[in-house]
């Protein structure tokens, strides 16, 4: 059952609207300075850095690095999506923490924010070599 519902889930966050998903913590129209996440999709690029990343593994940790969840999210990408978040004024968003790189829901939302202030044009791996090298 468990299993059911982590594939079910993992399917919802790549091929949907993660800001749309109830517990998100960006909804759209929160963002007042900054294009909306819904202008673009990067479901398509999330899903290849999955694959590459974590082979779809909810809970991957790399210790070298200290990176978690299925794209491998790093304490620096957190701290850029929450300055991201204070720079574009997002009303009434808490900061993300490291450990919110396991719910699929929220990496996927902060792999939106990243890629759609540093990188939001570009082919699937353009994005994704982006994503990889960071900051």
């Amino acid at each position: 059952m468990k299993t059911a519902y982590i594939f079910i889930l993992l399917l919802v966050v790549l091929f949907g609207k993660a800001a749309s998903i109830q517990g998100s913590k960006v909804a759209d129209g929160q963002m007042s300075q900054s294009p909306s996440v819904s202008q673009y999709d990067f479901g398509a690029a999330f899903a290849y850095a999955v694959n590459i990343e974590s082979h779809g593994d909810i809970y991957a940790y790399n210790q070298v690095e200290d990176a978690k969840g299925l794209v491998q999210i790093r304490p620096i990408m957190v701290r850029e999506v929450n300055r991201i978040i204070r720079v574009w004024r997002i009303a009434g968003v808490k900061d993300y923490v490291h450990d919110d790189a396991y719910n699929p829901v929220l990496a996927r939302e902060m792999f939106d924010l990243f890629m759609l202030y540093h990188c939001p044009c570009g082919t699937i791996e353009q994005q994704y070599r982006f994503w990889n090298t960071g900051i």
